[in-house]
């Protein structure tokens, strides 16, 4: 889970360094959200799960504005920490892979799009996210219950893989800034 995480948190930061200043307020994919909220929203809900689930109670919010990358970096070590961390509980271990990690490619993706990148998304990270969502259809339904996810975007069947992944996450995989 560690590796896993390493490895799409360095995907996310990727990212968020390559994110021209001027393109931190365009909008995004999520509803409401600029590209800055939803780097704050990773960085903040990981110190929400960090605090909760693992008991850091030192985990950074976003609160430097002025800085996603730093804010990102800060809380990409302290969860590094805990799944590197060999006392760590599988439970809770498992727990930011669900919650945490798994997140990281699907607002990678919200980024990339917001940002003018490529938001072409790693094929085993799409394998991966689409074997979740197929197999655990009742725990999506719960979720977008919740208000956590959108309900799905129709996309076509024969559409890539990617993009039926984004329509089942609530996302329009056509989806583009508006020209301002």
């Amino acid at each position: 889970m560690a590796a896993t995480y390493r490895r799409r948190a360095n995907a996310f930061e990727a990212l968020v360094v390559g994110t021209p200043r001027e393109r931190w307020s365009s909008p995004s994919p999520c509803a409401g959200w600029s590209a800055r909220d939803v780097v704050a929203h990773v960085v903040d809900f990981s110190a929400t799960v960090l605090g909760e689930r693992a008991g850091v109670t030192d985990a950074p919010e976003f609160t430097d504005f002025a800085d996603p990358a730093a804010a990102f970096r800060s809380t990409r070590a302290a969860v590094q920490r805990v799944l590197d961390d060999p006392d760590t509980p599988a439970r809770v271990a498992g727990y930011l892979e669900g919650s945490l990690s798994f997140d990281l490619p699907q607002h990678g993706w919200d980024l990339a799009v917001a940002t003018g990148q490529d938001a072409t998304m790693d094929p085993d990270e799409v394998d991966y996210l689409w074997t979740s969502l197929t197999e655990a259809s009742r725990v999506w339904d719960w979720q977008r219950a919740n208000g956590w996810y959108g309900p799905a975007v129709p996309v076509p069947e024969d559409a890539p893989l990617q993009d039926r992944v984004l329509g089942m996450l609530g996302r329009d995989p056509r989806w583009t800034p508006p020209v301002s």
